[in-house]
């Protein structure tokens, strides 16, 4: 669609002046527009005026739809959250909710989730914020041990370590 001068009524007078409306702009007065069309559908009882708020909404929404797929995608682009919410939390408390870890000072032992274990072989460092298994391997921050355990994306990992906070 690209910018358009649309003439709007100054203040009620009848000077007009010219108003810049982007792609954004039209999304914003198409939602507004659906929104209220609505409410009026809500309170209409009469058919013929049913059908013709029907009628609107839909094509509000066709053109809303053709506006929005032009819009770039938002792609997930955060790593200082990422950097943020690692910072905040403790790897320790965290990998407590899946494993009884002791030790002392900064060196945490425990039996790993991810394997059958006999002895414990997880092993938690709480300065470094890193995790190691040496029975199955495996090992990293915060971050992947919630995916690891959970088998869930980063994206999984993210929203349930930031509920943890």
């Amino acid at each position: 669609m690209g910018n358009y001068t649309f003439p709007s009524k100054k203040n009620g007078n009848d000077e007009i002046e010219a108003v810049n409306y982007t792609e954004k702009d039209w999304i914003r007065v198409y939602k507004e527009n659906i929104k209220w069309a609505d409410r009026c559908l809500e309170e209409e009882a009469d058919y013929w005026n049913r059908f013709h708020w029907k009628w609107y909404i839909g094509i509000n929404k066709r053109q809303l739809q053709v506006l929005e797929s032009k819009q770039p995608k938002r792609v997930f682009k955060s790593t200082t959250s990422i950097k943020e919410i690692k910072e905040r939390i403790d790897i320790v408390q965290v990998i407590e909710h899946y494993v009884t870890l002791r030790g002392r000072n900064h060196q945490y032992y425990g039996y790993c989730p991810l394997h059958s274990d006999h002895s414990p072989s997880l092993s938690v460092d709480s300065e470094k914020q890193l995790w190691h298994c040496f029975g199955c391997g495996k090992g990293g921050d915060v971050i992947d041990f919630i995916k690891l355990v959970e088998n869930i994306d980063i994206r999984g990992a993210m929203k349930k370590l930031g509920g943890m906070t």
